[in-house]
Formats: structure tokens, sequence, C-alpha cells
């Protein structure tokens, strides 16, 4: 199934990290934080994928297929930055191309920091139900729990 493909699950949208590893690899494995991929790598890979459409929110490549292959680059998100990414439209049209993919039946988990949110508001509010739209909240330790949370709660 390619990026591309429509399938009725919830979908799940995390936000890239700092800590990269060195070479090309898929975006859910080129990222090494310990925040958000901290929770999810706990999780058998092949069950998430097989319940979730995993994406995540770059703050140089904007919104991403989790399974993608990606270089390793530094790109911190600053006010300028996201500036620069809402005027992009050839960002703003890949991911709406992606969020037409998301189910429109299932949650959307938008795991992901204010500036992220920002982001993929201001470029699918227009291609998806908003109203299945679930975002984190509270501080980073809340946000982690509501993930594992979300997780547990949608795998069998």
């Amino acid at each position: 199934m390619n990026a591309l493909s429509k399938t009725d699950k919830p979908t799940l949208i995390l936000p890239c990290s700092a800590n990269k590893l060195n070479t090309p690899a898929p975006a859910y494995h080129l990222y090494t934080g310990t925040g958000y991929l901290g929770i999810i790598k706990k999780f058998n890979e092949d069950l998430l994928k097989e319940h979730f459409n995993i994406f995540f929110v770059s703050a140089k490549l904007g919104l991403i297929n989790a399974f993608d292959v990606i270089d390793p680059y530094e790109q911190p998100m600053t006010p300028k930055r996201l500036k620069q990414m809402k005027l992009s439209d050839g960002l703003k049209d890949k991911a709406k191309a992606l969020a037409s993919t998301f189910s429109k039946n299932k949650d959307c988990y938008m795991m992901i920091p204010k500036a992220y949110k920002e982001l993929l508001h201001h470029y699918i509010d227009d291609v998806i139900n908003i109203e299945r739209v679930v975002e984190s909240a509270g501080g980073i330790g809340s946000q982690r729990g509501q993930l594992k949370r979300i997780i547990e709660s949608e795998l069998p």
C-alpha cells in the first residue's frame, strides 16, 4: 500500500525530533528523540502500522509519512521557520495530499507541539474531518500519558 492509499484506521501525527540517526532511514527510525517517540517505540511497530496511519511533522519537510525514507537534517522549528512553512505552497500541497488519505470516520490524533499544530491547521483543516481531530494538551508529561492511553485504546 503506498503513502497515498486510503485506509479506515485512526491517524497518529507526531513531531520530528532533534536527535536523529546519521544515515537515511524511514522517518519512524530516523527520529530517535525520547519525548513522544519514547512512548510509541515501546509498542510493536508492525502492530502500530496495522492499526494507525502514522505521520510526522518535520520542521524541514512538513507533513511526512512515518515510513518514507528521509535524509538526516538539522532544522529547528522557530517562529521564522513556521512563517516560512506557512508560505510554502509546495509543503501545503504535499500536506493536503497526505491528509486526503486520513480516514474520515476515525480519529486523527495530533500529538504535536503548538507550532506544529498551528502549521497543520493552516495546511489541512479544509481537507480533513476537523471534528475527528484530537489534540494533545497540557505539559509534555501529560501529553506522553495521553499518547500512551490513545495507543492502548486503539490496539487490540
